[in-house]
Order: structure tokens, then C-alpha cells, then sequence
């Protein structure tokens, strides 16, 4: 998952833009295996870039798979290791709407929260120097059990854009 920073200010009236709080927001609308187990998700920064693929699950594969992070007709660039290389030393634990975490056993659909603050924070820094911060390549979402969530994206037009994936970023 990636979100474009291009709409925050980089400065108001000649004072630096700061970013003071992010949440990112997915909605998970199935669970095709569920377990009966009490369910952790956790985002990671990914270190890696990817392609965002086009494709709406037939034809030609395109943008990223698990095994690579960019493919088309012509080339595939794999990811370091299978699903992406992520940074395990920021993260982030989703929250359901009531502020469980972990999510309950029956959790399969709803909003998951994450306070991802500090990672926008880092990838803002990087757009106004390249020095700062770091690369906004994304995060990678984990799960600790066998349950296998499906979240709603932009792509997905069995929803309205209400529930497409939300990063809502307070800054002065």
C-alpha cells in the first residue's frame, strides 16, 4: 500500500509544513480462511520500490505480485525476499473501530487503523530533502494467523470511494 504526499503544503506563509498526526485506514471486506484465533496486523515500511499493477485479478499480469515487486510483458524484477523487504524496526498494529487489538477472532470485515505518524513524518522529510528521512515506498501488511484478509482498493469497484484506502495526515 502507498500513498501520494504531493497535496500537503510544503510550507504556509513562508513557515515549514509539520506533520503532526497520520492514520492510515484499509477496509477489509472477506476473510477467505478464517481462523477462530485473535488476529494481529501490522504494517511495515517497505524498503523497497514497486510497481502498482493495473490488472483486476484475470488477464495479463502487471505492476507487483508476491514474487516480484515490478512485472510486464517484457521484464520482472523480483523483490529481495518473497512479498517485499520491509524495515522491522518501525511498525504499526491495526486497531478495528472499537480499538481492539488484536482483532477479534470474528473480525472479517470493517476499518483497520494504524498510527503511522512517525512514517509520514520520515516520508515528508524525504520530499523536501533527499538527506532526511526516507523513501516512501509503501508499507506491507502482515498478519499473525492463517486468516487471509481481503482489503478494499482503489481498483476494487464492488465498493464506492468511501472505502478505498485513507490516509488522513493532520499538519500545520
Amino acid at each position: 500500500m502507498q500513498f501520494d504526499l504531493t497535496s500537503i503544503p510544503t510550507n504556509t506563509n513562508g513557515v515549514p509544513t509539520v506533520i503532526v498526526n497520520a492514520t492510515m485506514k484499509l477496509y477489509a471486506y472477506e476473510s477467505l480462511r478464517q481462523t477462530t484465533q485473535a488476529k494481529t496486523l501490522t504494517a511495515y515500511r517497505l524498503l523497497e520500490g514497486w510497481a502498482e499493477g493495473t490488472s483486476r485479478g484475470s488477464g495479463q499480469v502487471n505492476g507487483a505480485t508476491w514474487q516480484a515487486r515490478f512485472v510486464n510483458n517484457k521484464s520482472i524484477i523480483s523483490w529481495t525476499i518473497p512479498g517485499g523487504y520491509y524495515d522491522t524496526s518501525w511498525s504499526a498494529v491495526g486497531t478495528d473501530d472499537s480499538g481492539n487489538n488484536p482483532l477479534l477472532a470474528g473480525f472479517t470485515t470493517g476499518w483497520v487503523h494504524w498510527d503511522v505518524t512517525s512514517l509520514v513524518q520520515g516520508w515528508f522529510a524525504n520530499t523536501q530533502d533527499p538527506s532526511k528521512g526516507f523513501l516512501n515506498n509503501g508499507v506491507l501488511i502482515t498478519i499473525n494467523t492463517a486468516d487471509y484478509l481481503s482489503f478494499v482498493s482503489k481498483e476494487n469497484k464492488n465498493f464506492n470511494n468511501s472505502f478505498y484506502p485513507q490516509l488522513i495526515v493532520t499538519y500545520q
